[in-house]
């Protein structure tokens, strides 16, 4: 008879076998699963060894409701009256992501601008394995050897940061841009230091932004990650309370903020009204969501919209839709965008 310590062992091995080759869609039998014993573990077992591991196994994933993963299997009876008999075959682990789950996760990754290329190798391969060995033959990483290094390193001090309710501060930096300085003790020029009270972070148009605040004012900033260096938590000042910026009172609501921020630009939204060709439609929606108000206009294959957005935004987007779009208010951003073309237009002359 196997002892205790043999048959907790074994378990383990049918856990991990199943783990590595099994899923909804690739069943292992009792036969696979000892055959896979012996080929990887180099165990060999009793015939019915599998049998009473794979029931031990299922009575505890079914027993710990806090574990997403489930051992299943499909039973059959063999036999009728009380000599009936339930039969188990085919098992598998019915995984906490599905397959198209984690797919997406792995996109979301993969395309990510803002993940250093050794950790984005990392966190795909942590993703492939919880898919299971017919999921990681599927996946081919992307080939790409640039990124930012100090960006994870970032995040977890801002999460550190806001955990503790403190500010933080840091050097911001963009590539080819000349670096903001300030005039030393000794008049000697010194890099900027950025003081911000830390709120979210946040993912747009595939880059990592901070939402934050600084010291004075009311209004909220944002700043890209990946160009934030040398980021330090001021454990001595606590962050400023979300009542202090406008207009929020007692928490910062980050659904509310993020409309018509289709870029991060700073500033509120506004109420803007144009004309756009129908066609453009479906980009219209992507764009500015189920909030933005679509109507007919009098004209043929052209709708009307209104939406709320910070203008700085919708000068960019205005002119990137610029031969299916037409500002009509407020007035100063249609002369903005006016001033815009005609600087085009002379570039382009």
């Amino acid at each position: 008879m196997e002892s205790v310590y043999t048959r907790m062992l074994t378990i383990l091995m049918i856990m991990e076998i199943l783990k590595k080759h099994s899923d909804e869609e690739n069943r292992l039998s009792q036969a696979n699963i000892m055959e896979l014993l012996e080929s990887e573990y180099s165990v060999k077992v009793e015939r019915h060894a599998p049998k009473r591991n794979l029931d031990a196994l299922r009575d505890f994933y079914d027993i710990n409701f806090d574990l997403n993963c489930k051992i299943k299997c499909e039973e059959s009876t063999r036999g009728d009256g009380p000599d009936a008999q339930i039969v188990t075959s085919q098992w598998y682990m019915d995984r906490e992501f599905k397959n198209e789950e984690l797919q997406l996760l792995i996109d979301v990754v993969m395309f990510a601008k803002y993940i250093p290329y050794n950790k984005y190798k990392e966190i795909v391969e942590k993703l492939k394995k919880l898919g299971g060995k017919n999921f990681r033959s599927r996946i081919n990483l992307l080939e790409n050897d640039e990124g930012n290094r100090q960006l994870l390193d970032t995040i977890g001090v801002l999460n550190d940061a806001m955990a503790k309710n403190k500010m933080v501060e840091f050097r911001f930096v963009v590539p080819e841009d000349k670096e903001r300085t300030d005039a030393g003790p000794d008049g000697a020029l010194v890099p900027h230091m950025y003081r911000v009270s830390p709120y979210q972070t946040v993912i747009v148009n595939g880059r990592y932004y901070l939402i934050c605040a600084h010291s004075k004012g009311t209004e909220f900033m944002a700043y890209r990650i990946e160009y934030i260096k040398d980021m330090e938590i001021l454990e001595k000042e606590n962050r400023r309370p979300i009542r202090e910026i406008r207009p929020y009172k007692d928490r910062f609501d980050l659904a509310e903020y993020m409309k018509g921020r289709i870029y991060m630009y700073g500033g509120a939204c506004e109420k803007v009204e144009f004309r756009a060709d129908k066609e453009i439609k479906s980009h219209i929606r992507d764009w500015f969501g189920s909030e933005a108000l679509i109507r007919d206009a009098n004209e043929k294959d052209k709708v009307l919209v209104t939406v709320d957005v910070v203008p700085q935004a919708m000068l960019y987007w205005a002119l990137q839709f610029g031969m299916s779009v037409e500002i009509i208010s407020p007035p100063e951003l249609r002369e903005q965008v006016k001033d815009a073309v005609k600087i085009m237009w002379k570039r382009y002359k």
